[in-house]
Parts: C-alpha cells; sequence; structure tokens
C-alpha cells in the first residue's frame, strides 16, 4: 500500500494542523502527525477510514471518479482489470494493462 505521509517530525498537533488538513493526519504520536479517527479522514480524497495512522479506502465506493481506478485494493485506490484503465497506448504494439507494484 502507498500512501502519502507528512516528512516532517512533529512535537505537538499544532505541528501537524500547520501541515493541512487534507492529509487526515492532525494528531502528533510519537513524533510523527497521525490520524486517530475515521473522522479525520473526512476530507482526504478516496479514503474513508483510519486505519495505523493513515486514511485509507476500505471498499470501492471510496474510489469514484478517478481516472484508471475502479477498486480500493489493499488501502488505496487502484486497478482490478484492464477495462479501468483509460486512453490509448502512447506507443505502437503496445496496451495499457493493470498491474500492481
Amino acid at each position: 500500500m502507498a500512501f502519502c505521509a507528512l516528512p516532517a517530525k512533529c512535537t505537538s498537533d499544532d505541528g501537524c494542523a500547520s501541515a493541512g488538513s487534507e492529509w487526515g493526519q492532525p494528531k502528533c504520536v510519537a513524533g510523527l502527525c497521525v490520524c486517530t479517527e475515521d473522522a479525520h479522514c473526512a476530507d482526504v480524497p478516496n479514503t474513508s477510514r483510519c486505519v495505523a495512522g493513515s486514511c485509507v479506502c476500505v471498499d470501492d465506493d471510496d474510489c469514484p471518479g478517478v481516472p484508471g481506478v475502479d477498486t480500493c485494493v489493499d488501502g488505496a485506490c487502484g486497478c482490478a482489470s484492464d477495462r479501468a484503465c483509460p486512453g490509448e497506448p502512447n506507443f505502437d504494439g503496445t496496451e495499457i494493462v493493470c498491474a500492481s507494484k
């Protein structure tokens, strides 16, 4: 699973709040900004739950309207099949496929 994390260590909740609520990580715990409840993830796109300090998706309904995405996979929005992949290949003789890292 991949997610964005605030790189700076914190010393208080105020330090996390100044980094921006769009991350959903407003609490300073052990020097890191984390979420501690689902409500912290309310304004974080494509997430609905706080799991282990990070905002994650929990079902496919968390991933609407994102190009190339049609399902929640291990807490992050991703693709379940090649049908989810938009657009045309950039190079002749190639195909766009849904693949995991």
